[in-house]
């Protein structure tokens, strides 16, 4: 694989060989030791190649593994290396053959011109030269093609004896700031860049002239810029909503054709949505990138998704509507096709009238249960209007017990329209919190006047809009009472075996207060929006 961008400009050569010649012979040794180059090349997809290069000399180091793919430990194997010289028509200038033996881990060590050679005598401004290496692990000279490779750090210190040491001091520093023994830097033309450290697994190889760490052979996608200012936004994002058909296209610039992996970013900020980029190829050139968001937002406000692909990092923005916190919002209808009012209380929207449906809202049937002897002994959901008065269906809607509410006995099913759920007992303190507690709750929740209220109806402002009527009950043993007097609402939230907590708002104070009572009392059921 060629070193395509580690130092291709004679001037910068002729430079670095000024610098090292004008260093003493004690100063140059410490240099040195800086100025060790990692290469890594690939054979197969297990073998790793390093070499060293010192003045006169340069060392080579390859893991050789069998046919099988199995280390080749502790045998001889014929070495043959050949450089080559590019002109209109390649030629040889230097070969030689070699014997070496690989070690317990089935590393072989060998070196170009161990000795006294024709290699050191070599041009090495009259390149580009390649080093082209062949194998015969039986140790013959039955050899097989490796690699060629082309050298670029070679002229550093062959070259450094002959170089004019002229305007040394006008040349910048060969070292990169803050360099320390071990780390490792590349010369990209006109600086020297670090590379950073990889994780476990990965291999330094060089990707469109560049170190990079990789898994496997494979060279990641890589961009010249991200863009994430000039994102384009498709789609709304409302608070507590469940996002369809919303998504966010980032430019970018330089794309080098390669494939890159597909992500999941988390929002911040607003907590609930992800962004999904799905995996696939970077163009040869400018592009964009999809992102698909999905999720329900929890809160109104600016949500944040930081991404990181192709070597570059930005973030990109989605704003999201926030729900309003008082005021009428948009009637829904059940299955039955009853119409309801729904209002913005705090950061929840509840129902404004009390359910009438007579099925839950895949289909299933409620029964009605009219008859007090069957009121009494049902355990499986049913519904009643109070005194069985059908005109009292129009203004309170229906009494359901709490076998309707039970995710356990119907299977799951959902006597709300779709979206909507019968509030938990949690859900009702967070209304009751919002509405300044349970001593002056249950006010701000009852309709005003006496029309439907007995008198005094004490404390009622319905500055919550939630239109609370004094719908009465229908007790476990099948009686009705308190119409006009009180009203109770069932949580989804049970208490025991056969009992369920419920709240109570009544006609002579501005208090909302908690009981348990039987699963086979008929209560209320108001909404909440999911």
């Amino acid at each position: 694989m060629p070193l395509n961008n580690f130092i291709r400009n004679l001037d910068n050569i002729k430079l670095l060989n000024q610098k090292i010649k004008s260093m003493n012979r004690s100063v140059l040794k410490n240099r040195i030791l800086f100025f060790l180059f990692l290469f890594v090349f690939s054979l197969g997809t297990k073998a790793q190649h390093w070499m060293t290069s010192t003045s006169q000399k340069m060392t080579f180091q390859k893991v050789i593994r069998n046919n099988f793919g199995k280390i080749h430990a502790n045998k001889e194997v014929g070495v043959r290396l050949t450089i080559i010289k590019k002109t209109p028509a390649d030629s040889i200038v230097y070969f030689e053959s070699q014997v070496k033996v690989t070690n317990k881990n089935g590393l072989l060590t060998y070196t170009i011109c161990e000795s006294d050679c024709a290699f050191k005598m070599l041009d090495w401004t009259k390149g580009p030269f390649y080093l082209k290496t062949e194998f015969d692990i039986n140790g013959g000279t039955n050899y097989e093609f490796s690699e060629l490779i082309e050298l670029v750090s070679v002229p550093y210190a062959f070259q450094a004896k002959h170089a004019d040491s002229s305007n040394v001091a006008n040349s910048v520093d060969l070292i990169a700031d803050g360099t320390r023994f071990g780390d490792m830097n590349y010369w990209d033309g006109t600086k020297w860049v670090p590379i950073s450290i990889g994780s476990q697994g990965q291999t330094l190889t060089f990707c469109e002239g560049k170190p990079a760490w990789v898994y496997g052979d494979a060279c990641p996608g890589a961009v010249a810029s991200l863009n994430c200012s000039g994102a384009i936004n498709n789609g709304t994002l409302t608070q507590k909503s469940n996002s369809t058909g919303v998504s966010t296209l980032i430019p970018y610039t330089g794309g080098n054709g390669r494939s890159f992996e597909g992500k999941e970013i988390y929002s911040i900020g607003v907590f609930g949505l992800k962004a999904t980029l799905t995996a696939g190829t970077f163009a040869n050139g400018n592009g964009t990138l999809l992102f698909t968001i999905t999720g329900t937002p929890l809160s109104g406000g600016t949500a944040w998704f930081g991404i990181e692909i192709g070597g570059y990092k930005c973030s990109f923005s989605r704003n999201v509507e926030a729900l309003p916190t008082s005021g009428y919002g948009q009637n829904i209808s059940d299955i039955d096709g009853n119409t309801y009012k729904t209002v913005y209380i705090g950061s929840q929207q509840w129902m404004a009238e009390n359910l009438k449906t007579t099925k839950y809202n895949d289909g299933t049937v409620i029964p009605q249960l009219a008859e007090i002897s069957k009121w009494k002994t049902d355990t499986s959901g049913a519904w009643s209007i109070y005194n069985n008065d059908v005109a009292n269906n129009i203004k309170h809607g229906k009494l359901y017990n709490w076998f309707v509410v039970n995710k356990i006995n119907t299977m799951k099913k959902n006597v709300c329209p779709a979206g909507w759920h019968v509030p938990e007992n949690i859900e009702w303190y967070d209304l009751v919190y919002y509405l300044g507690g349970t001593q002056i709750a249950g006010g701000k929740m009852k309709e005003v006047g006496t029309l439907n209220w007995t008198t005094p109806n004490a404390n009622a402002t319905n500055s919550s809009l939630f239109t609370a009527l004094p719908s009465g009950k229908r007790s476990s043993d099948a009686s009705f009472t308190a119409l006009t007097t009180g009203t109770s609402f069932w949580t989804a939230s049970e208490d025991g075996l056969t009992t369920a907590f419920n709240k109570n708002l009544g006609y002579n104070n501005g208090l909302i207060f908690e009981s348990s009572s039987s699963n086979k009392s008929g209560y209320s059921i108001r909404c909440i929006k999911d």
